[in-house]
Order: structure tokens, then C-alpha cells, then sequence
């Protein structure tokens, strides 16, 4: 049990998908709701949505804030999310349906020991799954790609099919070849 407050990232705009990601049904559910399931089950506590529709996420009962900055960026909103707590916060984005508690854990665990930014990773690419150590995100990182934010982090090595993100109607389908 981490203890640490996790982040769903639920402010983005959703243009590749064409309808508000947060909510996308896969296998059943809003994408929103299995990666807030990951992030309980890796012991986040509280579980808190930033950004987005703030009444639709409470009505699929997850408490949300308003992005200080809509439209920032995840980096500005991960700011707004860790300001809002003293110590660190998980944050992930909430395209990751696919997302456990084993990997949630890992980044949790990398970043704990060093005290540092840590970031999932696989095939090369780093993936919105960030433990996020106090004053890791200055006011200068705003506008700053995440790319560019997690240049220096910890790595974690991940499954990838575990962190495969849902970003258009046609990653839908290739999860479901029947749609």
C-alpha cells in the first residue's frame, strides 16, 4: 500500500477520439473508472480525477478538480494535482484501461526509493504513469511537453500491453475486431 494520492488525468481533449476519452467504454467500463480501479488497487489514497467534465465524473462516482489551466497540458495539470497535496502523488493518464496495480506499484516503488520523478516505460517510450516527488514540477515545466518533463526521470520498464493506450476509435477496434 502506497498511501500516496492518485491522479487520474481526465482534462484532455479527447480530438483523436472524438468524444471524451475519460468516459469510452472498454470491456465494459469508462476508461476513467479502470485506471481510478488500478490506482485504489495499488493502494493510492484518495483517488481524484483532474481536468475534464467534472459533473460526468461525478456521477460515475470519482471526485474531480478543475484544471488551473485547461488546455495546459498534462505537465500543468500534474502541477495543479501536486499542489494540492504535501507529499508525493501518482499520476496517470486516463487513456490506460489496461493499467494494474503490479505496474502502478513499480513506478511507485522506483520513485520512492530515490525520492525522484519516475516513469513508466516500454518500447523506448516513456507513458503517463508518473510517481511525482514534491517540487518535481516547477512553475518553468508549464508548457513544457511530457516528453521534455520526464527527460532526467527514472525509467521503470513496464509490460507494454499493460500500459497500451486508447487514443482513437481505431485502437477500440483493434481491442474488439467486432466494432
Amino acid at each position: 500500500m502506497s498511501g500516496h494520492p492518485g491522479v487520474v488525468l481526465t482534462g484532455g481533449g479527447s480530438r483523436r477520439m472524438g468524444s471524451d476519452k475519460a468516459f469510452v467504454l472498454v470491456d465494459g467500463r469508462p476508461m476513467a473508472i479502470a485506471v481510478a480501479d488500478a490506482l485504489w488497487e495499488a493502494g493510492c489514497h484518495p483517488v481524484e480525477c483532474q481536468g475534464g467534465d467534472l459533473p460526468g465524473l461525478a456521477s460515475l462516482g470519482l471526485d474531480g478538480f478543475a484544471d488551473e489551466h485547461p488546455d495546459a497540458g498534462p505537465v500543468d495539470a500534474i502541477r495543479t494535482a501536486s499542489a494540492r497535496h504535501d507529499g508525493p502523488i501518482v499520476a496517470v493518464a486516463c487513456d490506460l484501461p489496461y493499467l494494474d496495480a503490479a505496474t502502478v506499484s513499480a513506478v511507485i516503488e522506483a520513485g520512492s526509493r530515490e525520492q525522484r520523478l519516475a516513469v513508466a516505460t516500454a518500447d523506448g517510450h516513456h507513458h503517463l504513469v508518473v510517481y511525482v516527488p514534491p517540487d518535481a514540477v516547477a512553475s518553468e515545466a508549464v508548457g513544457a511537453s511530457v516528453r521534455e518533463w520526464v527527460s532526467g526521470a527514472i525509467g521503470v520498464p513496464v509490460d507494454p500491453a499493460v500500459i497500451r493506450n486508447i487514443n482513437t476509435p481505431d485502437d477500440l477496434r483493434r481491442d474488439d475486431p467486432g466494432r
